[in-house]
């Protein structure tokens, strides 16, 4: 993801689908974000569970939110798949939401543990 985009674009990036055990399972993922704009502004990413078999939003899915800023390394973060995944086969999603000025990204790479 690296490249100007159109006025209101959203780029994504789609996991292969993964069943989250019954018991629950944590999400373990580094990113590296670099929006244009500082905490506030228009640009921001979020990662969120989808419904493998329709690739729907998954009802309380959103994981993290508003990721905004510049990070000058990649960040490990660790979150809590919600109960309503738990023994679902679902996708996860990063995505970014971008203004026309220059490229936002959010790039993720993901792993799960349980």
């Amino acid at each position: 993801m690296n490249a100007n985009y159109t006025a209101s674009a959203t780029a994504s990036i789609v996991t292969p689908a993964f069943t989250v055990p019954a018991g629950g399972a944590t999400l373990d993922l580094s990113y590296y974000i670099d929006t244009e704009a500082p905490s506030g502004g228009a640009d921001f990413g979020s990662i969120r569970l989808l419904d493998a078999s329709d690739d729907s939003p998954l009802a309380g899915g959103e994981i993290a939110a508003d990721l905004q800023g510049i990070s000058v390394m990649w960040i490990n973060g660790s979150f809590p798949l919600p109960a309503a995944a738990n023994g679902l086969e679902v996708r996860s999603s990063s995505v970014s939401r971008v203004t026309p000025i220059p490229l936002p990204s959010l790039v993720s790479t993901l792993m799960m543990s349980s």
